[in-house]
């Protein structure tokens, strides 16, 4: 690490004198103060590490680590974000000037320590340019290392090794913003566009504090595949709306037609067209006292929903790992793709059914949807689907080549399936007003949650207004078992998936432990975002005393 920091440090002294114009900038002004300060936490958390387990290390070990953080001292760092960098290096000198004088200790750890103690790093003066590349928002700093320090997750992590987390993933931040001003018809995140901090500090955050140690290639395509979700996600709840039931079926054999393509083939993907179906002509409806277009045979709007829906699918579909990966990985991709849209569309439809019963939303209150359908059927073929999680084990596992084994693929369909629902149930637990307020269909509207059981739990009785909305207490109650479900199937997703990460390690072979650490990543992301849906909401009333370990 230490000649690669200090390789990296000559690259950047180029760089601010002007001699690197036929590098990239994209090099120079990201991807080289990235790695510098990827060495700088890596270095520091592998020596804390260390410590808390107590493991020997030797001499040379520890004062290779030193020579390379008094390298990096040099860097314009931001004032305060290097402490706990010369508090090590105090720490230890100590013992490395023990070891000098140690006459029975090898020459090579002594010539090592000698170095570590002896050295002293110049201060460069750097240009304004080259000390804004290690600038971030300390705004969104400060609120987001805070928001996770109140995460169960995170007591008892010291808490610079959040802050230089998340400093580290805020690097990422001015890239992430680029990239999604570069989409081609750009979907505005609205009310989500305050959670663009959190993509890449949450993906960095677990990989740092739970030593994944996911290559950075990986975690960027973690982060473009959240930015996606949260942009189809927006675009479907608020563009699609007003969509007829039959436009709405037309979508479906779109989604069906790319998704079925053959991946190697792009031009496939790309030339997929719709058949619209033969049957009336456009159709006009009054919607809140104005007039609204509907979609129906409307070729032009049609075309600009084929050409969002195919971008967000060519994305993962045309990946260059993903068209070079084997079979048994692409096709669970591609089902899980017209899965997650199909779900999509089936939400849209039921919150316009749910908005048309015209049920009263009050904050003591919860509507009761009438429907056919039962909670389970709706939670296993749509509620789950939504959420992504079956679309994210898919294109992560065909990242990494593949799972090995046939018991790996089931355990990682069980995995998926489970995070999906642990996903939408904690988000509908925190989510209650925020669902009723917008419109939005919510799993304690189903009228399960507020009917009796048959057992000795016998819960209560579902009284209702001539709104159809339940009491107060009966909502209380709804609350509780919903709470419940999403506990349990919390549970059944880290036991499902320590089994997947024991059957991957059992099996071996390369690429091993990134396929673990993608495992673990994914499944991490998504209970991390449940948990900040929970501390951030003002309906949240989880009050968790005793979590499940990570996997």
């Amino acid at each position: 690490m230490m000649l690669l920091a200090k390789a990296f440090v000559r690259v950047l002294e180029m760089c601010d004198q002007g001699r690197t114009d036929h590098l990239s900038k994209k090099l120079t002004q990201f991807k080289v103060p990235l790695a510098l300060v990827q060495i700088h936490n890596r270095t520091l958390m592998a020596q804390a590490l260390a410590a808390v387990r107590g493991s020997e290390q030797l001499p040379e070990t520890l004062a290779y680590a030193i020579l390379t953080l008094k390298e990096l001292q040099c860097l314009p760092w931001p004032d305060g974000s290097i402490k706990e960098n010369r508090r090590f290096i105090e720490a230890n000198q100590y013992t490395l000037e023990l070891c000098r004088e140690d006459w029975m200790a090898r020459s090579s750890a002594k010539a090592y320590c000698m170095a570590a103690t002896m050295v002293y790093t110049q201060p460069r003066p750097w240009t304004e340019m080259t000390a804004s590349l290690f600038q971030v928002p300390q705004r969104a700093l400060q609120d987001v290392t805070r928001q996770f320090s109140r995460l169960p997750d995170f007591q008892g992590i010291p808490f610079w090794k959040i802050e230089a987390s998340v400093n580290e993933g805020l690097m990422f931040l001015p890239e992430l913003r680029a990239h999604r001003k570069g989409l081609p018809n750009d979907i505005p995140l609205t009310r989500k566009d305050e959670f663009l901090v959190f993509i890449p500090t949450t993906c960095v955050v677990l990989n740092n504090l739970s030593y994944l140690k996911v290559p950075s290639g990986i975690l960027w395509d973690t982060m473009i595949w959240i930015l996606g979700l949260y942009r189809i996600d927006e675009y479907i709840e608020t563009e699609l709306k007003a969509m007829q039931a039959d436009d709405i079926e037309d979508l479906r054999r779109f989604i069906t037609t790319i998704c079925e393509a053959r991946s190697e083939d792009p031009d496939s993907l790309n030339k997929a067209e719709l058949h619209f179906s033969s049957s009336s002509a456009n159709v006009y409806t009054k919607s809140e006292g104005a007039t609204a277009l509907l979609y129906r045979h409307n070729s032009e709007k049609m075309e600009a929903v084929h050409v969002v829906l195919r971008s967000y699918i060519n994305s993962m579909l045309l990946h260059p790992a993903v068209t070079a990966g084997p079979a048994s990985a692409i096709k669970p991709l591609r089902l899980a793709i017209a899965e997650f849209m199909n779900g999509q569309l089936s939400q849209s439809l039921l919150n316009s059914d749910l908005a048309s019963q015209r049920l009263a939303c009050y904050s003591s209150t919860i509507p009761v949807y009438r429907t056919p359908q039962c909670f389970t059927s709706y939670l296993r073929d749509i509620g789950s689907p939504t959420f992504g999680a079956n679309v994210a084990f898919a294109f992560f596992i065909c990242l990494v080549g593949g799972l090995p084994t046939l018991k790996a693929r089931y355990l990682g369909d069980q995995y998926a399936e489970r995070m999906g629902r642990m996903s939408r149930l904690f988000n509908d637990l925190t989510g209650i007003e925020r669902d009723q307020d917008e419109g939005n269909l919510n799993c304690v509207n189903f009228a399960e949650f507020h009917e009796a059981d048959n057992g000795m739990d016998e819960g209560p009785v579902r009284t209702e207004d001539d709104m159809g909305a339940v009491s107060g207490r009966t909502s209380e109650m709804a609350k509780q078992r919903l709470e419940n479900l999403a506990i349990y199937e919390r549970e059944q997703m880290y036991t499902v998936g320590q089994q997947l990460v024991e059957e991957i390690r059992r099996v071996g072979g390369e690429g091993t432990e990134k396929k673990v650490g993608v495992v673990k990543l994914i499944g991490q992301v998504l209970k991390l975002y449940t948990d900040l849906y929970g501390v951030r909401d003002l309906s949240n009333r989880i009050e968790r005393t005793e979590w499940l370990p990570r996997l």
